[in-house]
């Protein structure tokens, strides 16, 4: 609706995760590179905490991704709504498209003469979870479980879990598994500093090199944000979308407010 008016190709501040406005803060920066080296060195258990918006499902791609570049057998889990530890087993082995088992024994059986195929072949092998929090204590404990498979030197299976911050308690009472965790890392919201160049990066990837927004407008949208990229995205695609109204073509603090307050605070 309003692209042309401001030069623009496409919208700079869809929430949909195309990998093209990724913008990488050297926290995320960081455990991306963290996390490659655990899964690279096969050292079994990472995980990635953060609150809700902060980009945690946007690195989850990212990592599978690089991941199956890097030739890895991969595989995601976005959806981790299970009611039963046989479901989980079932969804875990369906994602390496194991043939499934009625047993959950059987089930652990096969993925593990897969696992060991795959080391046997050179091959690693990682698994993604997504939304972890979600995960119920049976799944939690199942990976545990195949977090034992393991060869002289290293973890068969590699796993990343990627959860909002209650995660961390999950994990933190049960000792087992979280003296397993190779690797954690935490992504909190951008410092007041970090705004505009978020802004600013998914505007130039849109088409538009001119900065739209003034010194004010990007405090304004921090304080209305408090830093999480989500809504960052949000009170600024409203933002354009009332400047457009108004034919205005810059983007100041009293529009920023105004789409603020239709957003995060309705």
């Amino acid at each position: 609706m309003y692209l042309e008016f401001f030069g623009l190709e496409d919208r700079p501040f869809s929430t949909s995760p195309d990998p093209r406005f990724v913008y990488l803060t050297q926290e995320h920066k960081a455990a991306i590179a963290k996390t490659r080296y655990a899964v690279g060195e096969g050292l079994g258990l990472c995980v990635i905490y953060g609150d809700v918006g902060t980009g945690k499902s946007t690195l989850a791609r990212l990592l599978f991704g690089q991941f199956r570049n890097d030739g890895y057998t991969v595989s995601m889990l976005p959806n981790v709504l299970f009611k039963r530890d046989t479901q989980f087993m079932r969804a875990m082995c369906r994602s390496f498209r194991i043939p499934e088992a009625r047993s959950l024994l059987d089930m652990l059986d096969r993925l593990q003469a897969f696992l060991l195929d795959a080391y046997a072949n050179d091959q690693r092998v990682a698994l993604i979870i997504d939304e972890a929090q979600a995960l119920p204590g049976p799944a939690l404990e199942l990976i545990r479980q195949v977090l034992n498979f393991e060869s002289d030197t290293e973890k068969l299976l590699q796993v990343v879990l990627v959860g909002q911050n209650e995660l961390r308690s999950k994990i933190a009472h049960r000792k087992a598994l979280k003296s397993r965790v190779a690797i954690a890392s935490t992504l909190d919201p951008l410092p007041p500093e970090e705004v505009p160049n978020l802004i600013r990066y998914r505007l130039m990837v849109a088409g538009r090199r001119a900065d739209l927004f003034t010194a004010e407008a990007y405090d304004r949208v921090f304080i209305a944000s408090q830093g999480i990229p989500r809504t960052i995205c949000v009170v600024c695609d409203n933002a354009l979308l009332h400047a457009f109204l108004n034919q205005k073509d810059t983007i100041d603090a009293d529009i920023v407010d105004r789409a603020a307050r239709e957003t995060v605070m309705q």
